[in-house]
């Protein structure tokens, strides 16, 4: 409306200047005459040239000043919008050119002016709509909208507001309370309600915020300007704005010299003054509601302004004024001003009616949180039944004591949304919070807690930092130093109840040190799974707010299961192959990965288990005896074969785990550690395990017993810290049947004919320390009369100490004794 009304100004004015313009028409003629000697005058020879020119430098200088960019980018942004002078012009030559009979030029001057009018609209971008799902995740502390949601349950305060002010119209009423309440929210509501009266006449609303003004003077002009604003927004009051511009001096006692002429001119007195906007006021016949909020922000000057208003408006009869303010704080600033009052009581005198705001609930305050809560967590796709669950059972636990009202709340998670959305995946939320609080609380013990993680985590849940604890054995002598420690280093700084609240829900230890109990070492899978901040495997993440290096991030980790689900058994493998060799240097983080999947492995269908079992096996080349992927593994196959009913497929299942595995020691201690679970769990897999045996030694038979068979010394002599994986792989190949022990003898005979270097390392095995004898356990593998003699073929190249060793045991055993001898 305000752009319709510019342009049709516009033509008006452009129409009049035309009129004027066209007065002078008949003298055209005779001005043509006058400039006709002018106009013969011929132009310099090069005028031409030089006003091209200088029209080049005008677009060389422009160019160089970014000019037309900046010209751009202001269009785009809808900086330049208001082209209405244009207007002006385009409407004069338009009527001069019609007056002249060029009909196409009055049209195009006017279309030329409509195209500059609305280019900036045309070329201005849209603003892009918010990304669905993806509200903003500052609170901006703003207040309830008129006509909004009503979170805190107050309606019928509210009504008692709205028919206050419409039936029985004080001239001032209060609405009070605590700072962070919502009392402007409140007025908003009130508001939003007064403005759907039917039956009874809305008044004419001003909103002011008196604590915007720079001084007194500015603040009673400004109330008074707005007041006059509203009322002629709907009204034409003649003389309104001067009855109020005398009022405010007399409010302000600031009166110019010409005040000193007021007999001589006949100027209105002080109560003239007043009686006059009060007349001119009543005349409206409408109530005027003016709407005073945030008094308890103001300078004592200005509230003692504010008050002197107040005090002459029972005068202005038809004028409410409707207040809201903290007591305490407005108090506490008029103290100031009148040090030597009640000011309690002083403030009585002005709020003859008051509304005082009720005591939020902790429950209304717990849905509150919880809604932030919530919120955080939809941004970063983290949505989860569990989580409200413990969020109620973290709010009654002391998390309530720390939000008394709405704004605490708003002001927490505008300080750690960001934080949370980025690291929500990797943490437990409630543990986050309860952190953050702490940090906010205490920043001191915040910093001792990062700064001494083994004082306050769980060690043994991770073993990986369990063996570098230095008291790992002896936990009467841990208990002590860490005891020690929270007397001299946490009670010295801490002296709210709230925080030893606090830090007993987030670490074991210290509940423990503080109830003076013992300690219970908690569920590690339990820990690992809500991933709980006294787990080391967490800890960091609350501080560092991203994944170390050597873990495997969680986010990325349910990304992974997710894509599983809609995969078959042979995709299965295959991205499971892709993400393990991703990682395939890093060794803690490669069976982190593992140790995950074995975590969410119950939670998969029977395909997606055969699928990644299959996938472990083709990567388990780099797996020793001990390994923890290993043990992974073989635990997760045993949970597939169990998950798969059809016989068939369980089958199937099975010899292809086999047949898949990259590493032949993997697959025969697969076989066999599967055959142990089954026996101890009398399980009915034993007869497929069986059935396996058969192919697992065809398998065998073709890798080993021919002419380029590798060396198993060769293979897997430096998987384990023991090296004795190649043994282990003999002892099982034989321990398949009769012909696999056959298979086994014949390897290694021909091995060690043919590589004196495996006949070494064999001997190194044999002994390799003095407290086990090796040398009678591994007599099954080979015939030690055959190994004497390849030993003598080859001595020169073995290590001669080992040689020594096998020669007198095996001498020791097989030569006759002097009794025997004598028996002879």
């Amino acid at each position: 409306m305000p752009q319709a009304i510019r342009l049709i100004a516009a033509a008006a004015a452009g129409t009049a200047l035309a009129f004027m313009l066209l007065l002078f028409l008949p003298f055209r003629e005779r001005a043509g005459r006058a400039l006709e000697p002018l106009l013969r005058l011929r132009l310099p020879a090069h005028a031409g040239l030089q006003s091209a020119l200088l029209l080049l430098l005008l677009i060389v200088v422009a160019i160089l000043t970014n000019f037309p960019w900046k010209l751009w980018r202001s269009l785009r942004l809808g900086l330049i919008t208001s082209l209405d002078w244009i207007l002006v012009p385009s409407v004069v030559v338009s009527w001069a050119a019609y007056e002249l009979h060029h009909p196409l030029l009055a049209l195009g001057s006017l279309a030329f002016a409509a195209l500059l009018i609305a280019a900036p609209s045309l070329i201005a971008q849209a603003p892009k709509p918010p990304e669905e799902g993806r509200a903003s995740i500052l609170e901006p502390d703003l207040p309830v909208p008129e006509g909004g949601r009503d979170l805190l349950d107050r309606r019928e305060l509210i009504d008692s507001v709205v028919s206050t002010i419409l039936l029985e119209p004080p001239p001032i009423i209060a609405v009070t309370g605590k700072y962070g309440d919502g009392k402007t929210s409140f007025l908003n509501l009130v508001l939003g309600e007064l403005s759907k009266s039917q039956e009874i006449e809305v008044p004419i609303i001003v909103r002011f915020s008196p604590w915007l003004a720079g001084d007194s003077n500015a603040l009673v002009l400004s109330l008074l300007t707005s007041i006059v604003a509203s009322v002629k927004r709907s009204l034409f009051v003649p003389g309104l704005s001067g009855d109020a511009t005398r009022y405010a001096r007399t409010l302000l006692s600031a009166v110019p010299w010409t005040e000193k002429l007021k007999d001589l001119i006949g100027e209105p007195s002080q109560e003239g003054r007043i009686d006059a906007l009060v007349k001119r006021i009543a005349r409206v016949r409408r109530r005027v509601l003016v709407v005073l909020d945030d008094l308890d922000r103001m300078e004592a000057k200005e509230l003692e302004t504010v008050l002197k208003v107040l005090r002459g408006s029972d005068k202005l009869s038809n004028i409410t004024f409707l207040c809201a303010f903290d007591k305490g704080e407005v108090s506490l600033i008029l103290k100031k001003t009148r040090p030597h009052q009640e000011t309690s009581v002083f403030i009585e005198k002005f709020f003859p009616v008051e509304f005082r705001l009720p005591e939020i609930g902790s429950e209304q305050l717990r849905t509150f949180f919880a809604q932030r809560v919530e919120r955080a967590l939809e941004r970063g796709g983290l949505q989860d039944e569990d989580l409200a669950k413990s969020g109620e059972q973290a709010w009654d636990s002391g998390l309530g004591q720390h939000f008394p009202n709405l704004r605490k709340i708003k002001v927490f998670f505008n300080r750690i949304n960001r934080s949370l959305e980025l690291i929500a995946h990797e943490v437990n939320v409630w543990d986050f919070v309860r952190l953050e609080l702490i940090r906010d609380i205490t920043p001191s013990l915040y910093g001792l807690i990062f700064r001494n993680p083994d004082r306050f985590w769980e060690g043994g849940l991770a073993f990986e930092v369990w063996t570098k604890s230095p008291t790992r054995y002896d936990e009467d002598r841990a208990g002590k130093s860490r005891a020690e420690f929270y007397k001299n280093n946490v009670e010295t700084i801490v002296d709210s109840p709230q925080v030893i609240q606090l830090l007993s829900n987030l670490f074991p230890y210290f509940a423990a040190f503080r109830q003076g109990s013992k300690h219970e070492t908690p569920s590690a899978a339990e820990a690992e799974r809500n991933k709980r901040l006294f787990h080391p495997r967490y800890f960091w993440q609350y501080f560092l707010l991203k994944v170390p290096s050597q873990l495997f991030s969680q986010k990325e980790f349910s990304a992974f299961i997710s894509s599983l689900q809609r995969l078959d058994e042979e995709d299965v493998a295959q991205l499971f192959s892709k993400s393990f060799r991703s990682i395939i240097s890093e060794d803690f983080k490669r069976w982190y990965f593992m140790h995950l999947i074995e975590g969410r492995f119950d939670e998969l269908s029977p395909q997606v288990k055969r699928g990644l079992c299959r996938g472990m096996a083709r990567n388990s080349s780099l797996w020793s005896l001990d390994a923890f992927e290993l043990l992974t593994a073989v635990s997760c196959t045993h949970e597939a074969l169990r998950a798969t009913t059809d016989d068939a497929e369980r089958r199937a299942f099975l010899h292809n785990v086999i047949q898949d595995s990259e590493s032949d020691l993997y697959a025969l201690i697969l076989y066999w550690r599967l055959e142990k679970l089954e026996k101890e769990a009398q399980g009915k897999l034993l007869p497929d395990l069986q059935e396996a045996r058969a192919p697992l030694r065809d398998r065998l038979r073709s890798h080993y017993l021919n002419p380029g068979a590798p060396s198993v010394f060769q293979q897997y002599g430096k998987l384990g810290t023991g090296g004795i994986e190649p043994n282990q792989f003999l002892f099982s190949w034989q321990a398949l049947d009769a012909k696999a022990k056959g298979d086994a003898r014949d390897y290694l005979r021909t091995l060690f004919r043919r590589s004196p270097e495996d006949l070494d390392a064999f001997l190194k095995l044999m002994f390799r320390v003095d407290f086990i004898d090796d040398y009678t356990i591994l007599k099954p593998l080979i015939d030690y009369k055959e190994l004497s003699q390849m030993i003598g073929l080859n001595e020169r190249t073995l290590d001669p100490e080992k040689v020594r060793q096998f020669r007198r045991r095996y001498e020791a055993e097989n030569t006759p004794s002097a009794e025997d001898g004598a028996d002879a």
